[in-house]
């Protein structure tokens, strides 16, 4: 097999969709998901979102909701507590694992030319 035919292959492997919870990702990071679930008996929704994989804990989480949990004091509604609000910390949409149906690393960062490069640092200096 000639080398080029080996790169595509290569690289069609890396950024292939592994079902899960067949094949979990073997190192913590952020992959790009597909997450699914049922709108009603007769509707799934699904879309794709970018989630931070816990290898420790073996859970997809929703890092970006869970950082407005970090950063704001957030209250809802309870009906344990005397005035009816409590501060919470995380919702059920900050563990996403339940509902990912597949995962693929994350694409590589577009590598700027020289060109792309001084092009930016131009229009930077313009403003």
């Amino acid at each position: 097999m000639d080398n080029y035919l080996q790169q595509a292959i290569d690289m069609l492997t890396k950024h292939a969709w592994h079902k899960f919870p067949d094949e979990m990702p073997t190192e913590s990071g952020w992959y790009q998901c597909t997450i699914a679930f049922e709108i009603n008996e007769n509707a799934i929704q699904s879309y794709v979102m970018d989630l931070w994989w816990d290898k420790d804990y073996k859970k997809f989480k929703d890092n970006r909701r869970l950082n407005v949990y970090e950063t704001y004091e957030v209250y809802g509604y309870s009906s344990s507590s005397n005035c009816g609000k409590e501060r919470k910390y995380m919702d059920k949409l900050c563990d996403r694992t339940s509902s990912v149906v597949a995962w693929q690393p994350m694409a590589s960062i577009y590598k700027l030319s020289k060109y792309e490069e001084a092009a930016i640092h131009a229009k930077a200096r313009e403003v």
